[in-house]
Formats: C-alpha cells, structure tokens, sequence
C-alpha cells in the first residue's frame, strides 16, 4: 500500500484542498462544521499570529485525499524556546476563543492503521514541548492514539434528537416550571420566530446587548467582548455559499426579550449563545422556553448543547442524552516542562 505524505505549511496550500477536504470530511466524519474548511480556515483568517506555523499532513493514494492532519504549533521565545502543538481551531486566547469543540483528524478508515502510526509519531515527536486539544469527542479518532494518561474527562456533550423527544420526558418539576413560565408568555401574547436570514445581523447586535448587559452584572467580561470574536462571526454569517447559522427569537409587543444562536451543519443544529432580558423578563424564563421551542421545531436536526459540566449542567434538564468530553494535555518534554514551571514562578515571586 502506497500512500504519499504531504507536509503543508502554506495557508494557500491548505486552502486550495478545500473541495477535497469537504468531501473527506463528509463522508467520514459525519460532515461535521467544526472540522470543515469553512470554519478552521476562517478561524486561521482570524486568529492567526507571526509566531505560529502550520504543521498540517495530507496523504494521497492514487491522487485522492485520504487524510488530513490539521495541526500547527506555537512557537514562544522566552527563558527557553518552546514549540507547542495544537490542532487548528484551536489555541487562541481565551478571551477571545470561538470554542472550536469535537475536533479531529480525518481519514478514510480503510487506512486507519497507517495514518494512526503516521499521526502517534507526530504528536508524540520530540521537537515539540506539549500537544493539547480540548472537548474532544469519546469515539474521536484522536482518542485512539492519544496516551490514556494524556486524558482527562472536562466536560460532556448534551444533546437532543428531536424526533426522539417530547414534553412529557421533562422530569416533573421541569414541566411544572414549563407549564406556568408558557402561561405567562401566552398572556403577554409572546411571539416565537426563526429569524430571517437577511434580519441575523440586527438580531446579532440586539443579542450581544442582552448577552453583555448580563455578563457584566455579573462582573465578567462577556463573549463579545472582543473584536475578533464578533468579526470571526460575522463572517461565518455573511457567508454567500454556505447557511450554516440559525437564529430564534421571543418576541413581546415587537421587542425581541430573548435570542438564540446556533451553527449547523448538514446533521447538527449547535446552541452556541444566546441572550435574554432577564430584568424584565426573568420570570418569564424566556432562555428556557426558547430552548423547547427550538428543540421542537428544528425539524430533523439533533439538537446539540455543546460541552456543559460533567454534573450540574443546566442542559441536562432537557432530559439530554450525554457522552463525555475529553481533553488532551500531553508533555513530551516533563523536564523542560518542570523547570520552565519553576523558573517562572520565581520570576513571577520577584515581580
């Protein structure tokens, strides 16, 4: 078996394997959004700094694409040079992150076991310090190399399949909580909408409002905080050839007291933020509301959460089906790692 490698380390070569990479994509990997071309290489557009550098591999057989391993690293000057290796979606700072979450390789599984060697010799190669990855699914590819002690459970996937669920599976205190916040609404004649394409981008401006005006009583910064968040986003919606974000809304007497947003692909409708009045509105639990009545009405879609706490999560009162939610944190180098851990905690001691 001949299988040629590729190593790619120029965004315009990344970029001219789009068609290539969407169709492995889809057909093996569930045409999942956050491992397709649309999104990594808009995340590149954004985030991308001077010291990182791609460290991505193609591997052909007979001229098509079997494999690609999405990777670059950070390379960081300071007591020591370090090279630290992250998937691509990945690795920004965490004020400013997309949450990128279920990433992978992608290959076709007739060749699992040569891209498995290919890929465990380059995560675990000596030039790099650290490789980490974080929510990462339990059936991922990458969890198949990964060293068991590199992982650690941070989280849990919650989703629901609509076709699968009604009301009546609320536990009893959720459909009495449901039943009274419904009546309400209906008393105060509240709308539900999807949000019309052309309207996403005001609905946007009025979520991000209700979103920060929450976050900072709470005296945090909130998601939108940061420029580069929202221009990531808008460009993921301004998109002409792809319709891979979704918007609904409560609406009272024409003013919008809740928003919804959500990316989706071709299976997946993802709840990825969201904003409520909640000093007008609070009692009316319009977050909640608006989540049922999305679940109800996103037709064959499964409606996927995204990662919540291991316990306590809030997304598990939608009676949820769970699976857990890995992060790898692997150090290739334990004393470089430990003596750099000590040089900077001396430094930061004299600060």
């Amino acid at each position: 078996m001949t299988i040629l490698w590729k190593k790619i380390e120029d965004i315009k070569q990344l970029s001219s394997l789009t068609e290539q990479w969407t169709r492995l994509n889809g057909e093996f990997n569930d045409d999942c959004l956050f491992t397709s071309p649309y999104w990594v290489l808009n995340w590149h557009e954004i985030f991308w700094q001077d010291n990182w550098h791609l460290y991505t591999f193609a591997a052909y057989k007979d001229n098509e694409l079997i494999a690609l391993l999405p990777f670059y690293y950070q390379k960081l000057n300071t007591y020591w040079s370090q090279n630290h290796l992250f998937f691509l979606g990945q690795g920004e700072e965490e004020c400013t992150e997309v949450a990128s979450e279920y990433l992978d390789i992608l290959f076709n599984p007739k060749y699992t076991a040569p891209v498995n060697k290919f890929c465990a010799d380059l995560i675990t190669d000596s030039s790099f310090d650290t490789f980490n990855a974080r929510a990462i699914k339990k059936d991922a590819n990458i969890l198949k190399i990964a060293p068991q002690n590199a992982l650690v459970q941070n989280g849990s996937q919650y989703y629901v399949k609509p076709n699968n669920w009604q009301e009546n599976c609320l536990s009893k205190n959720t459909k009495s909580k449901l039943r009274r916040s419904k009546n309400r609404l209906t008393s105060s004649k509240a709308e539900f909408t999807w949000v019309a394409a052309r309207e996403q981008e005001k609905y946007w401006n009025l979520m991000a409002d209700l979103h920060q005006k929450r976050w900072i009583k709470l005296g945090q910064k909130g998601a939108f905080s940061d420029h580069r968040f929202n221009k990531f986003h808008t460009r993921l919606r301004q998109s002409q050839q792809h319709e891979q974000s979704a918007m609904s809304a409560i609406l009272i007497e024409g003013g919008v007291i809740a928003i919804h947003y959500y990316l989706k692909d071709q299976n997946n409708l993802y709840y990825y933020q969201g904003g409520w009045d909640e000093e007008e509105c609070k009692h009316l639990s319009p977050g909640f509301n608006l989540h049922v009545w999305s679940i109800e009405n996103c037709s064959t879609y499964v409606y996927d959460f995204m990662m919540g706490s291991v316990n306590n999560s809030y997304k598990s009162s939608f009676n949820s089906e769970k699976k857990e939610l890995y992060d790898i944190s692997m150090i290739n180098k334990p004393f470089k790692h430990l003596f750099l851990k000590v040089i900077q905690k001396i430094f930061l001691s004299n600060v």
